[in-house]
């Protein structure tokens, strides 16, 4: 149950309705700009219902996944950086 202490204290963040609906919108229009990337769709809906609910939040994402969260950006405003593997 280690979720329990992120959820007493408001820290969980899960996508609503309106971020699927915003996404599958998000998506479509990355498609009709990059139609090369049609296949890539089904891998960028996990990050694009992150970048909503954290937009929804007013938060950031740190991510290593610098090109899906570029195409992500180039056809919505979303707050992220790019961090680098230490490993």
């Amino acid at each position: 149950m280690m979720y329990v202490p992120f959820k007493k204290v408001g820290r969980i963040i899960t996508p609503t309705d309106k971020d699927w609906e915003e996404a599958g919108c998000i998506l479509q229009k990355i498609v009709l700009k990059h139609p090369s990337r049609r296949t890539k769709i089904p891998s960028l809906l996990g990050d694009t219902l992150i970048a909503l609910s954290a937009r929804r939040q007013g938060a950031v994402v740190y991510t290593q996944n610098e090109k899906d969260f570029h195409l992500i950006a180039s056809v919505k405003e979303i707050a992220y950086r790019v961090v680098k593997s230490t490993l």
